[in-house]
């Protein structure tokens, strides 16, 4: 009941519209989770909005963050674990009551499990989600658990035990790794490690030896921050810990190696990419964080212009051709081709991929994994996908000639056939493939559509500010105009960690060939030749131009653009 006047109240004051709920919706069914977390993850509306109005609707009162405080004689009275599982925060107390702010007054059932636990009854009070992570960051830090699991840590070196491969779970792996008490608080600063990167949306973890030091780092929105990091002499024990949970060899430490980790995490399950590489120091640990929950598989969700969405609607209904996501690591290559799954993928189609690893799970579609040990590369998975009768293939990556003339004959069969590949621009690609040794006339047939992307910095919508850019500064962004334009800058607040920008999204240069253009890339024109026919015949638009329109809009910075595509 609460949800239909819910979506009322934001038709009539958001004004969202029939996409607006459509996306919503579909954020709902694909995260399983509510109506209201379902709008903030889509960035429909705030919290300073939607709260209040919840606490409107229900009845029951709104706290405003101003008058929200966190007193230090309340820090203690529930467990941090808790307050911050369940976004309840005290206020006051009066004897067994305590007055507590949250985002769901009306979770009896968690209500009752405290009051069992502590003793306190709870008066509840509505509040913004952001307000109540930011005092209990700025109470106990963004690494409390972090830094809780270091105090545990003795000041003598500690030697390294060696794993029992025969363990089933990660954390088992991780029990197997200890043959003394004293690692148990190395084994649990590892674990609150990982659970550190999941609440703060990490992308990577960097564990780094130093010459003195051991430092460890998280990528978020694209930036690495250093995180509280143990001693120097604790290095290989954490390695090793990290290694065992990830299958790899730790007796071989001259060699790069790579795996994988799956861990529960508050009812879903996140898989990590590991992957080790031998340095003067000891070696580096690098882990790829694969959140799918915190992902929206929707083209306006990514970035993508309205435009852009067309263009690529059209060319996704094609029976066959090849669609080429291109960029650098990180780039958001994989997501964009998932997205693009999800629009054909229906239960008349057969869609099955080759990736590595599979990061996201998908209805509708059957997907296989690269298992080097086993024979199963990319090339051979191809082979074998293509006698199960498929309508559309995703390659995880095009690295190698094989893969690519595999992908060519897939396409010229009359197969619609998804891969990434590693070049700069959608013009690079071309020249990318000629050079793997890939027929020019072949690719000339093949290839449907290149979209070349990056990932920019989004500006927090709760405190970015507006001001009036002068004409010359738009003149260096390429805007010609005489009069100041509107643009927004980033400030910093409790809900982007003070940072201005909360979040990434993609800019992108989407090339379609026309036949004219399929006809130069046959004769091996020169890439200048390519691109000023493309900028003529096939609307291109560059990355740099992508970004300076989400600037215009008010989403990000120019500063942002240029430093992703310099």
């Amino acid at each position: 009941m609460q949800e239909n006047r819910l979506r009322l109240r934001l038709k009539e004051d958001v004004h969202l519209d029939h996409e607006g709920f459509g996306n919503v919706n579909a954020l709902m069914q694909e995260k399983h989770i509510f109506y209201d977390d379902a709008l903030l993850k889509s960035e429909r509306t705030q919290d300073d909005y939607l709260f209040p109005v919840l606490a409107e609707l229900s009845g029951i009162p709104f706290v405003h963050k101003e008058q929200v405080l966190f007193p230090e004689e309340l820090r203690n009275v529930l467990p941090e674990a808790t307050m911050r599982k369940h976004m309840i925060l005290p206020i006051a107390r009066r004897g067994q009551v305590l007055d507590v702010v949250t985002i769901d007054p009306m979770n009896l059932y968690v209500f009752q499990e405290i009051f069992r636990d502590t003793g306190y009854r709870l008066n509840t009070f509505y509040a913004n989600k952001y307000r109540i992570e930011s005092l209990l960051n700025s109470t106990f830090g963004d690494s409390a658990d972090l830094r809780k699991a270091m105090e545990d840590f003795g000041d003598g070196p500690s030697e390294e035990d060696g794993p029992d491969q025969n363990t089933v779970t990660a954390m088992d792996k991780i029990s197997a790794a200890m043959k003394d008490e004293k690692d148990a608080p190395t084994v649990k600063y590892v674990q609150e490690l990982f659970k550190q990167a999941i609440r703060q949306k990490a992308s990577d973890i960097h564990i780094e030896p130093r010459q003195k030091k051991f430092i460890i780092r998280l990528r978020i929105d694209g930036v690495l921050r250093e995180i509280p990091s143990p001693p120097k002499h604790l290095q290989n024990n954490i390695i090793t810990i990290v290694k065992v949970m990830a299958d790899l060899n730790i007796s071989e430490k001259r060699a790069p190696q790579d795996g994988r980790i799956r861990l529960p995490f508050e009812g879903r399950e996140i898989d990590f990419r590991v992957s080790s590489l031998p340095t003067i120091y000891g070696e580096k640990i690098v882990i790829r964080v694969l959140d799918t929950s915190s992902i929206v598989l929707e083209f306006s969700a990514l970035g993508f212009a309205k435009d852009d969405e067309e263009k690529l609607t059209k060319v996704i209904q094609a029976p066959h051709g090849i669609i080429l996501a291109a960029g650098p690591t990180g780039s958001g290559k994989t997501t964009t081709l998932y997205t693009v799954l999800k629009e054909v993928a229906t239960d008349d189609i057969n869609v099955t991929t080759m990736e590595d690893p599979v990061e996201y799970r998908l209805d509708n579609i059957s997907q296989c994994q690269v298992e080097i040990k086993a024979g199963m590369t990319f090339a051979n998975g191809l082979r074998a996908i293509m006698r199960q009768d498929p309508d559309v293939i995703m390659v995880g990556e095009i690295r190698d000639l094989e893969t690519a003339e595999i992908a060519i004959q897939a396409s010229l069969t009359g197969h619609l056939v998804l891969s990434t590949i590693h070049t700069n621009s959608a013009i690079g690609t071309i020249g990318r493939l000629e050079n793997m040794g890939c027929d020019t006339f072949l690719v000339a047939a093949t290839i449907a559509c290149i979209i070349a992307q990056r990932l920019v910095r989004r500006l927090c919508t709760s405190c970015k500010a507006e001001y009036m850019a002068a004409p010359d500064y738009l003149a260096s962004m390429g805007v010609k105009t005489d009069k100041p334009f509107k643009l927004f800058k980033n400030v910093g607040c409790d809900k982007c960690a003070f940072t201005g920008y909360k979040g990434r999204m993609g800019i992108h240069e989407i090339l379609i060939p026309d036949d004219e253009m399929r006809e130069l890339v046959g004769k091996k024109v020169s890439e200048f030749e390519l691109f000023r026919h493309a900028r003529k015949n096939c609307g291109l638009k560059l990355l740099k131009e992508s970004g300076i329109r989400k600037v215009l809009q008010g989403l990000s910075t120019y500063d942002q653009v240029v430093a992703a595509t310099i």
